[in-house]
């Protein structure tokens, strides 16, 4: 018989299995962080090539979208528009 048991995995199976889950984590986090964080950068910033990484950070787009009035659906709503 072996000194392994089938049910315990091993310390190496378990650092493993954890560097997966964090690298897996990282891989899925990045896209969502990166969008949180343009959308703290100013306009040209946030369409610059090469990307910026370090930047700024602004508010502008955020009172823009809460203080301006869009003139974009106003049809839609109002149901004039429908095909």
């Amino acid at each position: 018989m072996s000194a392994y048991s089938v049910t315990e995995p091993s310390k190496s199976s378990k650092w493993v299995a954890a560097a997966l889950v964090l690298a897996y984590t990282f891989i899925t986090l990045l896209p969502l962080v990166w969008i949180i964080s343009t959308g703290f950068k100013t306009g040209p910033d946030s369409i610059s090539y090469p990307p910026k990484v370090i930047f700024e950070p602004s508010l502008e787009g955020y009172v823009n979208l809460f203080t301006t009035r869009s003139r974009g659906f106003r049809g839609v709503a109002a149901g004039r528009n429908l095909v």
